[in-house]
């Protein structure tokens, strides 16, 4: 009676010991996984404002600027930009004002 008693909780403790043990390897499985796509984004995005502030060197007199934002691919600057609106006739602009008051 006394050693299967013993062999039973020997085993249950084990059963047990087996589960956590896996569900730890889960854990840390997915836990990798985000810290290797987190190193990913850094790699390819950069870290979020840090790159506005870094000084840049631009050509070879050596001027020092600030880093481009995300949105510096145009050659305009963002106030002399045309947008919708801009190129909308006052006509269009009317029945969107008309629209937008219902």
């Amino acid at each position: 009676g006394s050693i299967s008693a013993d062999m039973a909780l020997f085993n249950a403790v084990s059963n047990l010991a087996s589960a956590l043990t896996e569900a730890a390897s889960l854990v840390w499985m997915e836990l990798a996984m985000f810290g290797l796509a987190a190193m990913c984004y850094v790699f390819f995005i950069g870290i979020p404002g840090l790159s506005a502030a870094k000084p840049v060197r631009k050509g070879k007199a050596g001027v020092v600027g600030k880093a481009p934002s995300s949105g510096a691919c145009s050659a305009k600057p963002l106030e002399t930009r045309e947008t919708a609106v801009d190129k909308a006739s006052p006509e269009t602009l009317g029945l969107w004002e008309q629209a937008k008051s219902r």
